[in-house]
């Protein structure tokens, strides 16, 4: 009897450690998968044998993920159909489906299969998000009005502050032109000599990874009582993780008699769900005239409630000229975004800005239209 229950004892022990050695060896094959080593995270996952604790399903979707991730789309497409043959409502394999379809560009089936998912799970965020991406996706041109009232110590003001069109021809890249007369409304001293001091510009972003993207625009300020201004705008975006986003910002203005170099960088930090927070450091000199330049160090918090967009920010100048230094709290701004109907998004902006010896406040309304 002794040697019986010893024997039955030995036996669960080897048992458990060979699941406890496969769910180790699943583990490895998905972090291969992960750093993009997938021929060899396949060989893994064909190595371990399925038990009672470990089951071939949970094998099967590691493998779907990592043929998708590998671009092999139809292998992945097979094997999770393979298992939601067996198990028709398992969520991970509605979702590897869902994301090989997307990833493959079939926003059609993606689609239905990220509604497949919420008709199973009614509160899946990651359904929710992607089905609100594929639904913009959709629409191909992105228009922003502004409107604003300047409220100063030399003058009151109110104009157009801008114009954005957008165009998305397809997943990777993005076309824009636009009309910016915001500069004559943020400086009342600059209202004094130039009635109006307009950019239109054009550019365009390009996606070259799911990470890394790029914009470059060029513009042209008129001026009526100077030189022309030209600007050529440069930025790069690298999204780390899902939580963090680095970008990093140039933009050279020049004319006949002076130049202008700003340099920015920003991070962005998802704190929590639905919460980020924006860390950006701002560097402009005039490369004209020596030992001018000015700073401005942004701190911004940005979250969703329901479909309203909640971004808020305070910011930390610093001037410096040949003859003065100034350091200061320079202001803060705060922006709502709210559905009026259908497509149609509200904006409400509200700035002060104290500045360098030109304080002023703006009360901006804007309309966003998606079509």
């Amino acid at each position: 009897m002794k040697i019986k229950l010893l024997t039955t004892t030995l036996f669960m022990i080897i048992v458990s450690n060979v699941t406890f050695c496969q769910i180790e060896l699943l583990e490895e094959g998905i972090s291969h998968s992960q750093k993009g080593k997938y021929e060899k995270a396949e060989v893994i996952f064909k190595s371990i044998e399925p038990s009672n604790k470990l089951k071939q399903v949970r094998i099967d979707i590691a493998r779907g993920y990592n043929f998708s991730w590998w671009k092999k789309y139809n292998n992945a497409i097979y094997i999770f159909n393979n298992v939601l043959q067996k198990e028709p409502e398992n969520i991970e394999a509605n979702l590897g489906l869902a994301y090989t379809y997307l990833w493959q560009k079939d926003n059609q089936n993606a689609k239905k299969q990220f509604k497949k998912v919420l008709s199973i799970e009614d509160n899946n965020e990651e359904a929710k998000k992607q089905l609100d991406a594929l639904k913009n996706f959709n629409k191909k041109f992105d228009f922003d009005a502004w409107y604003g009232f300047t409220f100063s110590d030399d003058k009151d003001q109110n104009g157009l502050r801008r114009l954005d069109l957008k165009y998305q021809p397809n997943a990777k890249n993005l076309l824009y032109i636009y009309y910016d007369d915001a500069l004559i409304l943020d400086n009342s001293t600059l209202s004094t000599i130039e009635r109006t001091a307009p950019i239109v510009g054009a550019g365009v972003k390009h996606d070259w990874s799911k990470k890394w993207f790029s914009t470059l625009g060029a513009g042209r300020r008129f001026l009526s009582n100077s030189d022309d201004q030209h600007l050529i705008n440069i930025e790069n975006g690298y999204f780390f993780s899902p939580k963090l986003l680095g970008k990093f910002f140039t933009q050279y203005d020049f004319r006949q008699d002076d130049e202008l170099l700003t340099i920015a960088g920003f991070i962005d930090y998802e704190l929590i769900k639905k919460v980020r927070v924006e860390l950006g450091f701002f560097h402009s000199e005039n490369l004209t005239f020596k030992d001018t330049f000015n700073e401005r160090v942004l701190l911004a918090s940005k979250t969703k409630i329901n479909n309203i967009e909640l971004l808020g920010a305070v910011y930390y100048d610093m001037f410096n000229t040949p003859d003065t230094s100034l350091k200061q709290f320079g202001g803060g701004f705060g922006l709502i975004t709210f559905p009026v109907v259908k497509n149609l998004r509200g904006k409400f902006f509200v700035n002060h800005d104290k500045g360098f010896n030109n304080k002023v406040t703006i009360v901006s309304i804007g309309i966003n239209q998606k079509f």
